[in-house]
């Protein structure tokens, strides 16, 4: 099954067993990094399912825990010391949930003054990875370096805007609208604007990310929303402008397991209707890439499937019944589309398909 593994986890390229067939390790897609499970898994079950959802639900107990831990030790810890001593998805949820810390604590005093102290506490952090980058580093602390500068940057931005704006209440919309990580009740919570998800924990692996602008910013804040009003996602624009890779990165900054799907004109109703029962059984958001290539008699079809999931979702139903098969829900589904407007051979979406997507 291991020529499989990334079919099923993204980032998962194999596991580590060993001769009892007890698994012990998770590896990355770029053979970056091996992270040891908390507790190994006994592979010989009965029927495959069995130690594959024993495995997923590891993965997620493991990530939770080394975050707990990676969050004791930050201060404790040299910062080098602290980024070799966790996988990368780790160290960059950490880093974003005391990055937040450091902002609210810097509001809630309602002084100017300590934001300042914060900001420029912060930009050193930001010279000292700066300096690490330049350094001779393994394949995989630049990748992590990479990532960490990513959002570092857009942090720093964030600060020095809401310097700019004088902002000091912790309530300004400002502060709300960003994605904002905290740790609470033993989980990651992830909030944008007036909404508030639960951290998935599916592994990323040592993996990119992308440069965060102002608008995947508001693409994000769009297709969070979206989900909160039991709706899809729907990002159009020319070709090669990144509407796939942000749908996919902004599932990865929630730690949601995202397939992308590129569609034709062969596409059938029943072959929808799987893919939408495993989303919906699995949780996983979905990304329909050129969407309006499919057949207007199919697309009919496909809204009320759509339109099912959704209903399911907004009534917080443990089963329910899409073409005839019953399912178990997992509310964390989420269906997202791309569209290219003004091709040739593209069709223009039926209005009830519309009105299921922001």
């Amino acid at each position: 099954i291991m020529k499989s593994m990334s079919k099923l986890f993204e980032y998962v390229h194999a596991l580590t067993v060993t001769e009892d067939l007890i698994i012990t390790e998770m590896i990355d897609d770029g053979e970056l990094e091996h992270v040891t499970l908390m507790n190994p898994i006994d592979g010989k079950t009965e029927e495959i399912e069995d130690w594959l959802n024993a495995f997923e639900e590891e993965m997620k107990n493991t990530l939770k825990n080394l975050i707990k831990d990676s969050l004791a030790t930050a201060s404790k810890k040299k910062r080098e010391n602290w980024m070799n001593d966790y996988p990368a998805q780790v160290i960059i949820i950490s880093n974003q949930i005391l990055w937040t810390q450091q902002v609210t604590n810097g509001l809630r005093s309602s002084k100017l003054r300590m934001m300042k102290i914060a900001q420029n506490k912060f930009l050193e952090q930001l010279d000292q990875l700066t300096e690490m980058i330049r350094q001779q580093l393994t394949p995989a602390l630049r990748q992590l370096i990479s990532c960490l500068l990513i959002n570092e940057v857009h942090n720093r931005d964030i600060l020095a805007n809401l310097i700019k704006m004088e902002i000091t209440d912790i309530d300004n919309f400002t502060w709300v609208k960003q994605l904002r990580y905290y740790w609470e009740e033993e989980t990651v919570m992830v909030r944008s604007i007036n909404n508030t998800y639960e951290y998935s924990y599916e592994y990323a692996g040592d993996s990119a990310r992308l440069v965060i602008t102002p608008l995947t910013d508001r693409c994000y804040q769009t297709l969070l929303a979206a989900f909160k009003q039991f709706l899809g996602g729907a990002p159009s624009g020319p070709a090669g402008t990144g509407k796939t890779e942000t749908v996919r990165d902004c599932a990865k900054s929630l730690g949601r397991p995202c397939v992308v799907y590129n569609c034709s004109e062969e596409v059938t109703p029943e072959q929808m209707s799987q893919f939408f029962a495993g989303l919906a059984t699995s949780g996983s958001w979905s990304c329909f890439d050129e969407f309006n290539r499919i057949n207007i008699e199919v697309l009919s079809v496909i809204a009320q499937q759509v339109r099912t999931i959704q209903n399911a979702i907004s009534s917080t139903q443990e089963t329910f019944i899409l073409d005839t098969r019953t399912l178990k829900l997992n509310p964390n589904a989420a269906i997202c589309i791309t569209m290219n407007p003004g091709y040739a051979g593209r069709t223009e979406l039926p209005d009830n398909l519309k009105a299921l997507f922001r």
